[in-house]
């Protein structure tokens, strides 16, 4: 009788054993999957700082705008803001009998050289009419 009691102590031991394997690797499965999870959250983090610069420039681009409309300085121009660029082109819209009509074109750009945005607008420029 001892020795019956001895064999069922023992397979419940290696029943307990192999339970314990199998929750241990569904633990590690989920504190994995819990690692990978967090670190695509702090990545997206990471990048999301770049559209709020983004848009920071498009704001930009309408200050530019507004500028040119007050000081009417028809002249190309470069300006810097943060890791973008934005190039101000100015030039005759269609032909040269256009009687002072300008075509405007903001282009901004990051720092590789990729344009990221463009914007274009008719504007009159009275005292440059031919």
């Amino acid at each position: 009788m001892a020795q019956l009691n001895w064999i069922s102590k023992r397979s419940k031991h290696r029943r307990l054993n192999g339970f314990t394997m199998l929750e241990s690797l569904v633990a590690i499965t989920i504190l994995s999957v819990l690692v990978w999870l967090g670190s695509a959250v702090y990545s997206n983090v990471l990048k999301s700082e770049d559209p709020m610069v983004f848009h920071q420039a498009l704001l930009e681009v309408d200050r530019c705008h507004q500028r040119l409309t007050t000081e009417k300085e028809v002249e190309d121009k470069l300006f810097e803001y943060g890791s973008y660029t934005i190039k101000q082109e100015i030039e005759v819209y269609k032909n040269k009998h256009s009687n002072g009509l300008y075509k405007v074109t903001y282009s901004v750009a990051d720092n590789y050289s990729n344009e990221l945005y463009t914007e274009n607008h008719l504007m009159i420029f009275l005292e440059n009419a031919e």
